[in-house]
């Protein structure tokens, strides 16, 4: 039923990864950049807590727990959301931050969707 676990690993997998990919787009605009440990960890744990997020508002207790925050609509939104962060006027560490916990979540829409279950539309 639940797979925690797996979604925790996949979100510290998807942070961390993300938190790399910011360091690098930095490195090519500033060469004497350095990887910022404490930033990679927050991504990371970011990633964990957003790839928990949907077996927290649906727990997995049973085969039909997949309602709408495991269905491709939220999974949309989501996307759609942490799009528009990004074309925002927002700080960018909040947007680096925003976008983390978005790709974070989608892991989890991501995983779930590979089963044999599969995501619910709605």
């Amino acid at each position: 039923m639940s797979n925690f676990k797996q979604h925790a690993i996949i979100g510290v997998a998807v942070g961390t990864g993300f938190g790399l990919l910011k360091y690098l787009e930095e490195k090519r605009t500033n060469p004497e950049a350095r990887i910022d440990f404490k930033d990679l960890c927050i991504h990371a744990s970011i990633g964990f807590i957003a790839a928990s997020i949907p077996d927290l508002l649906e727990p997995a207790n049973n085969p039909n727990h997949r309602t709408f925050f495991h269905s491709i609509t939220f999974g949309f939104l989501s996307c759609l959301l942490t799009y528009q962060a990004q074309r925002s006027s927002l700080d960018p560490e909040l947007k680096s931050l925003l976008t983390c916990l978005g790709l974070g979540y989608s892991s989890h829409l991501l995983a779930d969707s590979s089963t044999a279950r599969g995501l619910p539309i709605l």
